[in-house]
């Protein structure tokens, strides 16, 4: 019964160490579709913790495999032939075969966890580039991105300031490109803060004309 509970422990550890290792490319998407914000550099943040969230859910899972599948001393001894007063075989049933199979689920979620910022970046990498026509386009730079996920984060900040038509962000070139009506009243500080929000930041800004740089 023991090593059950301590294979439970190990599970939750396993699974939640995977989540941490997401959060780099979930947390920031979550945050901007819930509207809350995020302190500056919180993707980078995790980025760089994601080494060891991975070590994390590997030792976790190690452990629970070795407290799931080990030979437990009365079933050794039961094994061994001649053994003095040794007992029958044990019954086929197990009572960890629930933990077993449960470990089995924990580690197909931990895999899945563990590839999200892959798998977003390979939904991501396929995206045409947009032409709006719009009168003017705001071209800046945004630190802090390590993934396809922190694209997709910057990218919605971006769409929802007011006026803003559209928004091309780039990872290789860490820029955004952000389509303008020429009516709105957009301003930078409305582009700096929205991207401060998801945690993220925005500088060096320069307005381009549809046809040409202004």
């Amino acid at each position: 019964m023991e090593s059950n509970k301590n294979s439970g422990w190990v599970m939750v550890g396993a699974v939640t160490a995977a989540v941490g290792a997401s959060l780099c490319c979930t947390l920031p998407i979550a945050v901007s579709l819930i509207g809350i914000g995020l302190f500056t550099g919180a993707s980078a943040f995790f980025e760089g913790l994601r080494p060891y969230f991975l070590a994390a859910a590997g030792i976790f899972l190690a452990v629970g495999y070795y407290f799931a599948f080990r030979r437990r001393p009365a079933e050794i001894c039961a094994c061994e032939p001649g053994t003095v007063g040794s007992a029958p075989p044990p019954p086929a049933s197990d009572s960890r075969t629930p933990f077993r199979v449960a470990l089995i689920v924990a580690t197909v979620a931990v895999l899945f966890f563990s590839a999200v910022p892959n798998l977003l970046t390979a939904r991501h990498s396929s995206t045409a580039v947009q032409t709006v026509n719009t009168q003017k386009v705001a071209v800046m730079r945004v630190e802090g991105m390590t993934c396809r996920g922190c694209v997709t984060a910057v990218e919605k900040a971006l769409q929802n300031v007011p006026g803003v038509m559209y928004a091309q962000v780039s990872l290789q070139a860490k820029e955004a490109r952000v389509g303008v009506d020429m009516s709105a009243n957009v301003t930078e500080a409305m582009f700096t803060a929205a991207v401060d929000k998801a945690g993220y930041r925005a500088f060096s800004f320069r307005w381009e004309a549809q046809n040409g740089a202004r």
